[in-house]
């Protein structure tokens, strides 16, 4: 950026609005400096420094050495936005989107200190990529300012704990069995497999395993005392894991001294 184009722009800034512009005007503007104005985006000549009174605005800066501007998303709520250019000696603003299509703007005379204002709605899915700026009567050359918009990550979802959450899976053990139960995980759910582990010092390993397609229970029998584990892996129909457990670990105990056989939930 040169020095005319720097003094062309003046003290200019840019706001960014939380939502586009009718939706900021509609919902998230306070209203009381607006009581003799109409609230329209075609009156925005007349209704001074809007932006100031709409909840959520933010404004972001011109890095003037290396024309460019650094836009951070504020959340993932916030998908849809407003940018509002508040420059001084600039006739139009052309803003490019990510996906190539340009958008022409005249600046409008704002009766706040005369200065110019050009909003431009966008999405952050397609965000501007760049503006250029075209001074009045061609005075500085037009200016080209790249924008890096830095959108908030999207958290990681473990498809596998999400399943394993509606699976449900519940353990109960008796005197000498072990009752698995569980709920579909998916609407593309088919069956469900369930092993049976023993605890051999400090490893589990493997004794049964049991197929179940029709039933949401699973049970093994005729066992010592001891400690197992068990493991339930879903299945959906095109025999792709949709879920898989950990290791539950369980025990069978002798029964107490009252004669009765203790029950253990997990």
């Amino acid at each position: 950026m040169i020095k005319e184009q720097i003094e062309l722009l003046g003290k200019g800034a840019i706001a960014v609005l939380p939502n586009n512009l009718q939706y900021c005007f509609d919902n998230l503007l306070d209203k009381q400096p607006y009581r003799n104005v109409q609230i329209n985006i075609n009156n925005i000549e007349k209704m001074g420094k809007f932006w100031k009174f709409i909840t959520g605005t933010f404004y972001i800066k011109i890095d003037e050495q290396n024309n460019k501007i650094i836009l951070n998303q504020p959340s993932l709520e916030n998908n849809k936005a407003c940018m509002v250019f508040l420059f001084y000696g600039v006739d139009s603003v052309d803003a490019i989107f990510k996906n190539g299509t340009k958008k022409n703007i005249i600046f409008i005379k704002s009766v706040f200190q005369n200065i110019l204002v050009a909003p431009v709605d966008f999405d952050y899915d397609n965000p501007i990529r760049s503006i250029v700026l075209h001074f009045f009567m061609n005075i500085a050359d037009d200016l080209e300012i790249n924008i890096d918009t830095l959108l908030v990550s999207k958290p990681i979802i473990d498809e596998n704990e999400e399943n394993l959450k509606k699976a449900e899976i519940r353990v109960a053990t008796g005197e000498s069995l072990i009752n698995v139960y569980f709920k579909e995980c998916s609407t593309n759910y088919k069956y469900t497999k369930v092993e049976l582990y023993i605890l051999n010092l400090k490893d589990f390993n493997i004794i049964s395993k049991r197929k179940v397609e029709e039933d949401y229970f699973c049970s093994f029998d005729n066992l010592a005392f001891g400690n197992y584990g068990i493991k339930v892996i879903q299945f959906d129909n095109n025999d792709k894991i949709l879920a898989e457990s950990k290791i539950i670990k369980t025990n069978i105990e002798r029964p107490n001294y009252s004669g009765k056989p203790i029950i253990n939930m997990k």
